[in-house]
């Protein structure tokens, strides 16, 4: 314990001594730039932890708002891990994951870093708000829940190839802008598989030059990680792995698979897989895997994303996608309206992909015409059979065979996929 508080004192001297940057203009003194708290003026509590908080804040030399997050305690103890969280953070450099824009120690002696602010709401604030008032799904409609799912996906397929697992993989953890920004929050027990050899690490001689020698694709920390100890479980219940719950030390990254396939199941059912009273008990389940099914919860969800959703919440991890950008490029698929390999297609559920497989919008427009279309056939071919010429009869016939042949697979359509909301191109 004490080796671990001398590291972590000997980090944050590091961090406090970063020096002065000199940008070197020639139209007069050069700005100084300074990594400490005081550039920042701290707002509201945005999010708040065990062991940390989340507050919005002003950088005055960049003018500019960004989201501080802080340790509350300064004798937490946890300073290794948030600047950690920090420094894996940084390197992930992705659309859909938080830049970091600093790291220091503010006045109190209390480890930070600023990150992007995301004006917006969780997306377990959403789906909240859709428990509480239906109509909110005119708006965060099915499709465009999924949507922000993809994205976590990438987010995940981009932190993966730089052999980090997220390993908390939740709707809290999901922040979702006002102008459909996503990223996926709080790093804070990423874990990095592999690190580079120490002689590709920094290196230097004592002075201020240090060869840089780290990969492109590697994560560097400062601290030595000694790995998480066996038997110790981190995550959040309902949304671990059944390795993960465990508390397997080498889970690799099925487990955040298979965190995606829960949070698809949440965003579809507004529930997550795994009921349980306690987090023991859900616990328990997962690693029994005991989840009750997608179709069970959502009576009506598409039987292909209930495929894609079972395929991704497989107990085995071996019966899993093999990495997330496969199971990310099935629900595209699916929203495409183009088939998807864990489901085997029917004749009729190629009928009623061909007419789904625009946009919503189109789709509907499509039946309309078609309605239109098979209706005359049919009552023109009544008509003709009933009161027309003896000759016209088998004219009459034919179309109402026709009306017939276009109201079948149109029906079929219809019903198999009655989705609210979803005539919105959005």
């Amino acid at each position: 314990m004490g080796g671990t508080n001398l590291k972590a004192q000997a980090l944050l001297d590091t961090v406090e001594e970063i020096a002065t940057v000199d940008l070197g203009t020639s139209a007069g003194p050069a700005p100084v730039i300074r990594d400490g708290f005081s550039r920042y003026v701290p707002g509201r509590t945005v999010g708040q932890g065990a062991f940390g908080e989340v507050v919005e804040a002003f950088d005055n030399d960049l003018r500019r708002r960004v989201a501080v997050k802080r340790l509350r305690d300064v004798a937490a103890g946890h300073a290794v891990r948030l600047i950690e969280e920090a420094q894996i953070t940084a390197q992930l450099d992705h659309p859909a994951i938080p830049a970091v824009h600093s790291l220091g120690v503010d006045g109190e002696g209390r480890a930070f870093f600023a990150m992007d602010f995301i004006e917006g709401e969780s997306l377990g604030e959403i789906l909240g708000k859709l428990a509480q008032d239906p109509a909110a799904g005119d708006h965060w409609h099915e499709r465009r829940l999924l949507g922000v799912c993809v994205q976590v996906g990438y987010a995940l397929a981009f932190a993966h190839e730089r052999g980090v697992l997220h390993r908390d993989i939740k709707p809290d953890n999901v922040m979702v802008g006002r102008l459909g920004q996503v990223r996926l929050m709080d790093w804070g027990i990423a874990k990095v598989l592999h690190l580079p050899d120490r002689d590709a690490r920094l290196r230097g001689d004592g002075d201020d030059s240090a060869d840089v020698l780290i990969g492109s694709d590697s994560i560097e920390t400062t601290p030595e990680r000694a790995g998480t100890q066996a038997g110790s479980i981190l995550g959040t219940p309902g949304f671990m792995a059944p390795e993960q719950a465990e508390g397997r030390t080498d889970i690799d990254a099925r487990a955040d698979l298979w965190s995606l396939g829960a949070l698809l199941y949440t965003v579809i059912a507004r529930r997550g897989p795994v009921a349980g009273t306690t987090p023991r008990d859900m616990l328990l389940k997962t690693v029994q895997g005991e989840m009750d099914p997608l179709e069970t919860s959502k009576p009506d969800a598409d039987p292909r994303l209930v495929s894609i959703v079972h395929k991704a919440l497989s107990k085995a991890p071996a019966d899993r996608y093999a990495h997330v950008l496969e199971l990310v490029r099935e629900v595209e698929a699916y929203l495409a309206g183009m088939p998807v390999a864990a489901y085997d297609e029917g004749l009729f559920d190629r009928f009623g992909r061909y007419y789904l497989r625009r946009h919503p919008g189109t789709a509907r427009l499509r039946f309309i015409h078609i309605d239109t279309v098979a209706l005359g056939s049919l009552l023109v071919g009544l008509a003709l059979g009933a009161w027309g010429p003896e000759h016209f009869a088998p004219f009459g016939g034919i179309l109402i065979a026709v009306g017939v042949m276009l109201w079948v697979p149109l029906v079929w359509a219809w019903w198999r996929k009655p989705r609210p909301g979803e005539e919105d191109n959005e």
